[in-house]
């Protein structure tokens, strides 16, 4: 079995202040090419973004629609 506490350790520094070296993380296009540059990576999260949040509306369902309106409300969560 892996010892996988390195990235705990790591946080724990960091939040102590200690140096470490810097996380980084590379952005791929949709075309799983590297970004090159902020411009290309702010282009590739405006692409996601739109495909994602921007979808035609799902279709109705009027036994959802029915229990929907006859659902209680959870009190756990409203508290």
């Amino acid at each position: 079995m892996h010892n996988k506490m390195g990235s705990v350790f790591r946080g724990i520094k960091q939040l102590a202040g200690m140096n470490t070296k810097p996380l980084s993380t590379t952005t791929h296009k949709a075309d799983g090419s590297p970004c090159q540059s902020e411009t290309e990576t702010l282009e590739r999260w405006r692409e996601h973004f739109e495909a994602s949040l921007n979808h035609p509306a799902g279709t109705s369902s009027p036994d959802l629609d029915a229990k929907a309106e006859n659902a209680a409300a959870d009190i756990e969560f409203h508290r």
